[in-house]
């Protein structure tokens, strides 16, 4: 068959111009590190490296969540810890006040400290976090929990629990509504808070009038207090061992996707390497060949 020139020289470009995309395309790959450079380089594992992207996108939005949830739950244990010191101590107040030979300076003395106790608790009890939120008002952070108004307490958040996803199948609460740790809503007001029973025993030691009785209501008030504050940091301390455990599993499944994708996208460099060195051999013996072809001419023969 007769090659006519034309046809010899589109042959040879055609070849030198693929292997120069060749070329720069494993110039790219060894410069990048990745073995996929656009979808149409391997649609299937492309899917599976996207497929792969979503789900360690998922996993860092839940580590993102975790992180916050850690912070809050343990602000929550270290408060209820708090709190419970305080009710700790007056109980004793309390009780030292109730067997009858303490004098009247001495109950004007645990009514001070049991005042300040009060109001210590009042203060943890409208805790804020960093960022100004509310601990103890369900999901209604931005409202301070626990408020006095014409000489009762009240609870001004509502009965909702904040809940942050820290995987695809588990939330865990980060707040607690305080009317279930400090309030009794089947008690009649003003007796409806352990703030008030804190405070009618202040003015009772001051001024005694029927103190063993308002005395052992208030210990009552303190001993449920303290129960439901128990209860409340028992959930919290539970909820800091899902998280924990949830963790460990999102950096297990986060190495097991990042190898795997890594082995998907990733170029095998001494493969791609050897290959550039190839087409860089084809590319200049191409060149070579076309320009010594291109050189002959039968003129060359009759010199």
């Amino acid at each position: 068959m007769r090659i006519s020139t034309g046809n010899f020289n589109r042959v040879m470009l055609q070849v030198m111009q693929q292997t120069m995309t060749d070329l720069a395309k494993t110039s790219d790959q060894l410069s990048t590190g990745k073995r996929i450079l656009q979808p149409s380089d391997d649609a299937i594992d492309t899917v599976k490296i996207l497929h792969l992207n979503n789900e360690l996108t998922a996993i860092g939005q839940f580590e993102n969540n975790i992180s916050s949830v850690t912070g809050w739950l343990q602000q929550q244990d270290a408060l209820y810890s708090g709190m419970n010191d305080l009710l700790l101590r007056a109980r004793d107040l309390l009780l030292q006040a109730s067997n009858g030979t303490q004098s009247n300076a001495d109950l004007k003395s645990f009514a001070t400290e049991l005042g300040s106790l009060n109001e210590s608790l009042l203060s943890l009890a409208n805790y804020q976090t960093a960022d100004g939120q509310y601990l103890f008002s369900g999901t209604t952070t931005n409202q301070q929990p626990v408020v006095q108004s014409v000489g009762d307490y009240a609870y001004n958040g509502n009965n909702q629990y904040r809940q942050v996803a820290i995987s695809g199948s588990a939330q865990v609460q980060i707040t607690q509504p305080g009317n279930e740790l400090f309030f009794d809503n089947s008690a009649t007001p003003p007796l409806d808070s352990i703030f008030d029973a804190l405070t009618t025993a202040v003015s009772e030691l001051n001024n005694p009038v029927n103190l063993p009785t308002v005395l052992a209501d208030t210990i009552v008030w303190v001993d449920a207090t303290m129960e439901r504050i128990g209860s409340a940091q028992t959930r919290s301390g539970s909820d800091l061992n899902l998280v924990d455990r949830v963790s460990e599993s999102h950096a297990d499944i986060r190495l097991f996707a990042e190898q795997l994708k890594s082995g998907i996208e990733n170029i095998d460099m001494v493969e791609a390497t050897t290959r550039l060195n190839q087409q860089q051999l084809i590319l200049s013996a191409s060149q070579q060949v076309y320009a010594s072809i291109k050189r002959l001419s039968l003129f060359n023969y009759f010199a």
